[in-house]
């Protein structure tokens, strides 16, 4: 019984003080414990208030989503102000007034997911020197015995797709211990 009394009373006192107050410290960025704490009362009564009124309720997460741009621009503040030695103090700063935005606004300052592609060249150019070894070694052997197949030219090659011809020469390493001026390319050469 107790614990309703005092419940009620600061129920009064909270009225006393007045929500459009309380709405406007909430808007100019102040976070509920920081009003709280202010007030002098716990989190869960300044809670317990707001929602005993639905319309008080939704007021208060409109004056949040006011809350949200206030912290974005806090943000672009201390991103502006920083250097290297407050660096990473400022980074946490930033990220919690980010996702503090995000919380109260998620329409429009929650991150959206992003779809991450990874590609590997190497993988793709191996695939595709394999699958022109095995084209190749499906067109040597296909016209074997002097049978003409159609579509193809007489040495068996396909008249429509082009010759390939892969060079597999091994690259010099060229290095400091092994530099001769024939390595290097001739600068009066138009090739």
């Amino acid at each position: 019984m107790a614990g309703h009394i005092k419940r009620r009373t600061i129920a009064s006192n909270l009225d006393k003080v007045g929500e459009t107050v309380l709405l406007e410290k909430i808007a100019s960025g102040l976070t509920m414990a920081g009003l709280a704490r202010e007030l002098k009362i716990s989190n869960l009564s300044l809670y317990h208030w707001i929602r005993k009124d639905p319309d008080r309720e939704e007021r208060f997460r409109q004056a949040r989503a006011i809350a949200a741009d206030q912290w974005a621009d806090e943000c672009l503040d201390i991103a502006d102000a920083s250097d290297n030695t407050s660096a990473h103090a400022d980074r946490l700063k930033i990220e919690t007034r980010k996702w503090l935005a995000g919380v109260a606004a998620p329409e429009k300052f929650q991150a959206k997911p992003t779809t991450a592609v990874q590609v590997n060249v190497n993988q793709l150019h191996l695939d595709a020197l394999r699958q022109l070894n095995l084209a190749g070694s499906n067109q040597g052997g296909s016209n074997q015995g002097g049978s003409h197949q159609g579509g193809s030219n007489h040495d068996g090659s396909n008249p429509h797709e082009p010759d390939i011809t892969i060079d597999v020469t091994p690259v010099k390493q060229v290095g400091s211990h092994n530099l001769d001026a024939d390595d290097l390319p001739d600068p009066f050469d138009d090739d």
